[in-house]
């Protein structure tokens, strides 16, 4: 049920913000900053619902401060204010973390959020944005990858060995490191670099790369869930997962 409600509010804002930049509406930082950190604490109580928020308000920002038409020493800006928020909303999942009983899984999403702790810092440090290729945030992945494991499986322990843990680390890591080469190196998203289809066809190209990049993390969860043993728990899927 939460996540429902969760898709109308996502469906219903992303129709205001289209509607927003067509008008040239913006906000300043203040609001939307409030905006992202109140979003990320619904995590602490509805850590699947919430992330998936925190998740949708963190796409909507650049729109909502229209850095669209801003300077690149004003993006350079929001590059920074956004990579700072996004710590504070990692840290809040990371909390939640802290509570898995699976601790495997547990060890691997706090290495991924200590791994990419430490490339933000060094990127504040240096202001070299592909530095962040080195320190890519697996830990939304790994993050989002338990929780939908608990909902499909009713399954507390997802990482039942440490090949496991490797497969499932290599299969988020190799499509998070793509992703950000085109933002944080060639300055681009894939679809737009390399164009698969042309004509009217080509507004699927988002959609085939987008399946190209997640390929590797949904068969890492169908192979999850087949191998997680027992009979699924019964009853709302989102109240497992804020039981974590």
């Amino acid at each position: 049920m939460r996540l429902a409600i969760v898709a109308l509010i996502v469906a219903a804002a992303d129709t205001a913000t289209a509607q927003l930049s067509r008008r040239g509406g913006t906000f300043d930082f203040e609001p939307v900053t409030v905006l992202r950190i109140l979003s990320a604490l619904t995590i602490l109580r509805y850590p699947l619902a919430g992330f998936v928020l925190s998740l949708e308000v963190d796409k909507w920002d650049w729109f909502w401060l229209g850095m669209g038409d801003q300077s690149p020493a004003a993006q350079e800006v929001y590059q920074h204010w956004d990579k700072s928020v996004d710590l504070i909303c990692l840290g809040i999942a990371a909390i939640v973390v802290l509570k898995w009983p699976d601790t495997r899984a547990k060890v691997l999403a706090l290495g991924a959020f200590a791994w990419r702790s430490i490339g933000l810092a060094v990127y504040f440090a240096t202001d070299q944005r592909w530095l962040l290729i080195i320190f890519p945030n697996v830990f939304e992945s790994i993050f989002l990858l338990y929780l939908i494991f608990r909902v499909l499986s009713g399954h507390q322990q997802m990482l039942y060995s440490r090949k496991a843990m490797v497969l499932v680390t290599l299969a988020l890591l190799i499509p998070k490191v793509a992703t950000e080469i085109f933002l944080h190196f060639l300055n681009d998203r894939p679809w737009n670099r390399y164009q698969l289809l042309s004509g009217d066809l080509a507004i699927l190209d988002a959609w085939i790369w987008g399946g190209l990049l997640y390929f590797l993390p949904l068969w890492a969860l169908v192979m999850l869930v087949t191998h997680a043993h027992g009979r699924a728990t019964h009853g709302d899927p989102e109240a497992q997962v804020s039981a974590v």
